[in-house]
C-alpha cells in the first residue's frame, strides 16, 4: 500500500451543523483511500492567543501542535463573518504563527458558499503570509448555505468528479 496523506481539517464555524463543518464531514467520509482527513473539533475551546504563553502554551495547544506536526496538510473551510475571518479561526492562526509547524505545512481551503469574497481574500492573504506551502490555486467551493445535512450531501455527491479532482491535486502536492 502506498503513502496515505494525513490532513487535519478545521471548520471556521463553531455552530453545530454548520455548512462548513458538514462540508468537511463529507470530505472526510468520501476521501479516497490515499487520504485520511481528521476534523479538529475544538477550535472554540482554544484559549485566546497570548504571546506571553508561547514558551509554555496551554495543554490544548501543545496537543494541537503535535497534531499539526504529524499531519501532511491543513484544510480549512470557513464562513465569512462581517466581511472577514471569524474570530475562532483567526485565533487558531494567531496561535500557529509563532510556531515553526505552520511555515512549511501544506494548506488548502474549501468554501461552502457562493458568497464570501472578502473572507477569501483576507484568508488567502493571511495564509500566504504564514505558510510557504499555501496552495490557493487548489480550491473548491459549493453553494451550501441554508441547506440541511441531506441537501448538502446530495449536492456534494452530485459533484464527486470535481471533488475527486481536488483530492488528486491535494495528494499530488503532499506526496
Amino acid at each position: 500500500m502506498g503513502k496515505i496523506g494525513k490532513i487535519l481539517a478545521f471548520s471556521g464555524s463553531v455552530r453545530s451543523q454548520s455548512t462548513n463543518s458538514l462540508f468537511l464531514e463529507f470530505l472526510s467520509k468520501y476521501a479516497p483511500n490515499n487520504l485520511k482527513i481528521e476534523i479538529y473539533a475544538s477550535v472554540k475551546s482554544l484559549p485566546i492567543f497570548d504571546i506571553d504563553d508561547i514558551e509554555n502554551p496551554p495543554q490544548i495547544m501543545k496537543q494541537l501542535l503535535d497534531k499539526i506536526r504529524d499531519c501532511d496538510a491543513i484544510l480549512i473551510s470557513c464562513p465569512e463573518y462581517i466581511h472577514s475571518i471569524p474570530g475562532g479561526i483567526k485565533n487558531l492562526i494567531d496561535w500557529l504563527v509563532p510556531n515553526e509547524e505552520i511555515i512549511d505545512k501544506h494548506i488548502f481551503i474549501v468554501h461552502a458558499s457562493h458568497r464570501g469574497e472578502d473572507l477569501l481574500e483576507q484568508l488567502r492573504l493571511v495564509l500566504r503570509t504564514v505558510s510557504n506551502n499555501f496552495h490557493e490555486d487548489i480550491f473548491i467551493r459549493f453553494g451550501l448555505m441554508n441547506k440541511n445535512r441531506d441537501e448538502i450531501f446530495e449536492i456534494l455527491n452530485q459533484n464527486m468528479t470535481q471533488i475527486n479532482e481536488f483530492f488528486d491535486k491535494v495528494f499530488e502536492k503532499i506526496s
